[in-house]
Order: structure tokens, then sequence, then C-alpha cells
């Protein structure tokens, strides 16, 4: 007599269902082997799954950086310039506002900068899952 072995996993949008039969009077090492094996595949393509995401988030959140960096650097130039502009004279000064912008801009900056590194250790380790060959020797 035989028994049925399914496992489900979500990857996403999609559903897999990954169905097997051994023999019910198998050693129970063989069951386990069995069942890190199928494991072992799931979790693979999940990472698989969630490598992709990840790494567009990686791409999303560098060129966001690099754009409020370029941010933070044209307040102060376009303010001296509207400053030069409009005749003003006295010194130079941020507004409010404009001192706002720069700071709101640091405070992404920083977090970016904080952020980045965590998302490209995520990427090492699902890469590393991904990219391991699974053993056969179940």
């Amino acid at each position: 007599m035989a028994a049925a072995i399914t496992l489900t996993a979500e990857l996403g949008k999609r559903q897999v269902v990954i169905q097997t039969y051994m023999e019910r009077d198998a050693p129970i090492q063989d069951f386990h082997r069995l069942l890190d094996k199928l494991n072992e595949t799931v979790d693979r393509q999940q990472a698989k799954f969630q490598l992709e995401a990840e790494q567009l988030q990686l791409e999303h959140e560098e060129k966001e950086l690099k754009r409020l960096i370029e941010q933070h650097d044209s307040i102060e130039a376009n303010a001296r310039a509207e400053f030069a502009g409009r005749g003003k004279r006295g010194e130079f000064k941020l507004t409010s506002q404009q001192e706002g912008q720069k700071n709101q801009a640091v405070a992404n900056i920083n977090r970016l900068k904080e952020h980045i590194p965590w998302r490209k250790a995520g990427i090492a380790k699902l890469e590393a899952i991904v990219g391991v060959p699974l053993d056969d020797t179940y």
C-alpha cells in the first residue's frame, strides 16, 4: 500500500502543488529524506521568485538615491540663482521651505544609504539559495 504526499506552496500569484507516493511501510528515514528534498525544492523556488522582486526593488532604490542626491545638490544652486535673478541685496539665505526640502532630502538619502546594504545582503542570501544545486543523494 502507498502513502500519498502532497506539498503546496505559494509563489507570488502562483500556487505549486507537488504530489508523490511512497511505500507506506518504507523506513521513516525515507519519508524524511523525501520531505526534505521536496521542501528544499520549494524553498529554492520561493527564493528564486523573491530574488527577482528584491533585485527590482534594489534597482529602484539605487535610482531613487541618485535622484535624491541630485535634488539635494540642486536645491541651494537653484535658490542662489533665484536670489541673484531677483536682484536681491544682502547675504544669501535659504528660505524655511528650501531648508525643509534640503533636510527632507538628507533624511531620505540617509534612509536609503542605510537600507541599500541591507537589501544587498538579503539578495546575496537569496542568490546563495538559488545558486546551490540540489543534492541528489536523497
